[in-house]
């Protein structure tokens, strides 16, 4: 039995980086959490976070606020998908004003 070579690991691990947290998010999204917004984005939030860390940016940042500031076409995609047009927006302002705030 041939062991895995560099790349096969490199492709496991990505798929486990990026897929595990999508996953995570689209059971929480479509499972019993729904109703409860409250603590489905104490959830959701830093999957979302680890997830923009995992495609090498900032870990107190969402994909959403990521896709905003530098993917136009991605961010249409997002609002598409979050039945907003102005979500990407509004997680750029809430990233700056919320994730980037020193704790107090």
């Amino acid at each position: 039995m041939n062991s895995p070579n560099r790349f096969q690991m490199l492709l496991l691990a990505l798929l486990i980086l990026l897929l595990v947290p999508l996953v995570l998010v689209l059971l929480l999204w479509f499972g019993p959490l729904r109703g409860n917004s409250d603590r489905f984005m104490k959830i959701a939030l830093p999957l979302d976070c680890a997830g923009n860390g995992a495609m090498n940016g900032d870990w107190t940042e969402t994909i959403s606020s990521r896709a905003g500031r530098k993917w136009p076409r991605f961010a249409a995609f997002i609002n598409w998908l979050f039945q907003d047009p102005r979500h990407c927006e509004m997680s750029v302002e809430f990233t700056q004003s919320y994730l980037k705030s020193p704790l107090q």
